[in-house]
């Protein structure tokens, strides 16, 4: 599994309904993609004390389906639309998806950095007992970055989660595509 995850700035006083309209349509389209196991479509407001942010987080089961996600109409959009995004791309190292996921309202996402002497084995065992360790998190997923060696966590909550839950970026989750079968294209 791998995740694919990019972040647009808005500014300050974009119209965020914008974006809401543009997650209502594509919502049930990403629902069909083949070989996703998940997208979380994230939003930051301004109200919530921070830059507008729009920052979709994908879930892959595979290689190949991201790669023809890239290269696909959807992306290609996107890109048309608000120009081309820096990709960051995670190999999963944790995947715990608990009762509800689907219905998460906000996440966190986390980016920790991986010293040059860390032991890559021990940090991915790791992100198995700090998934656990989130109680109340609806989905925990941990991926290695080898750009900038890091840890990049994005957990789902139905509440905001509080702030004892580790550092990052909070977000609202205006929705969460999740195709019904691994590599299937039908609903």
């Amino acid at each position: 599994m791998l995740t694919l995850a990019y972040s647009i700035d808005l500014p300050d006083d974009y119209d965020m309904s914008i974006i809401d309209r543009r997650i209502a349509a594509g919502g049930p389209v990403t629902d069909t993609l083949p070989g996703l196991l998940f997208k979380a479509y994230l939003t930051r407001r301004s109200d919530d004390q921070a830059t507008p942010r729009y920052a979709p987080f994908y879930v892959w089961h595979n290689e190949e389906a991201a790669r023809d996600f890239l290269t696909g109409p959807g992306f290609a959009r996107l890109c048309r639309d608000f120009g081309r995004p820096q990709v960051a791309t995670t190999l999963v190292v944790q995947c715990r998806l608990n009762e509800g996921w689907q219905d998460a309202r906000f996440a966190r996402l986390e980016r920790l950095p991986i010293t040059a002497d860390s032991d890559l084995e021990s940090l991915a065992e790791r992100e198995s007992e700090v998934a656990e360790a989130q109680t109340g998190a609806l989905a925990v997923v941990a991926g290695v970055a080898t750009g900038p060696w890091e840890m990049v966590r994005l957990s789902l909550w139905k509440e905001k989660p509080a702030t004892g839950h580790g550092s990052g970026d909070v977000y609202r989750v205006g929705y969460v595509s999740r195709p019904h079968s691994k590599g299937s294209s039908s609903p």
